[in-house]
């Protein structure tokens, strides 16, 4: 049998077995080949947007991939850094309370009588040149601090006062200017202030 093709494409054929057709036969075959031509247009389009749509959706999800996996690494960097930063607070907080007490122990080998003559000679350098000055320390330590200035080239008049008020790691500085309080206690405590301050970023 012999057929007479009139419409084919990849998704159709339209086809006759006679050769001659009638006019509304023939019109409505030419509708129908239409209409399978407008057919396969649209599955065209659809397919080419169909693959637009995806390519487009995995660059964004690519984009949006990156950018979260970007936001997850700065989120982890901060966090290291954070444990990092504690970390370093902590040891420097350990490392000054272990200087410090150091320090103490130190303080307490040298003995009272070495440690307030150091003390008060500070607290006199700092006053200023040319005031005449009254130190105030323990009476049991007058002897030993007026021995450390005894051998001291100053202009200034240095007076060593005993004190039945003030205890061995006790001790005052009188200028005509005012009076500085040189206890052992303030000297430790403005180191640890120091070496606070120094830890602070």
């Amino acid at each position: 049998m012999t057929f007479y093709l009139v419409h084919r494409d990849s998704q159709a054929l339209v086809a006759t077995d006679r050769p001659l057709l009638k006019a509304r036969e023939a019109d409505r075959l030419t509708q129908a080949a239409a209409l399978l031509s407008r057919a396969e247009a649209l599955q065209a389009q659809s397919h080419q947007r169909c693959e637009a749509a995806e390519h487009e959706a995995f660059r964004k999800g690519h984009a949006e991939g990156l950018e979260e996996g970007r936001r997850a690494f700065l989120a982890a960097v901060a966090d290291l850094t954070e444990q990092v930063e504690t970390w370093r607070q902590t040891q420097e907080r350990e490392v000054g309370a272990l200087a410090l007490a150091a320090l103490r122990r130190m303080v307490d080998d040298i003995g009272d009588e070495a440690m307030m003559a150091g003390i008060a000679r500070r607290a006199v350098a700092a006053v200023a040149s040319g005031s005449d000055v009254q130190v105030h320390v323990a009476p049991e330590l007058v002897e030993a601090v007026g021995d450390a200035f005894a051998d001291e080239e100053t202009l200034r008049a240095v007076a060593i006062r005993p004190d039945p008020n003030l205890t061995a790691h006790q001790c005052r500085v009188v200028t005509g200017e005012g009076r500085i309080i040189a206890d052992l206690s303030v000297q430790l405590a403005e180191i640890e202030k120091r070496w606070s301050l120094a830890h602070v970023d």
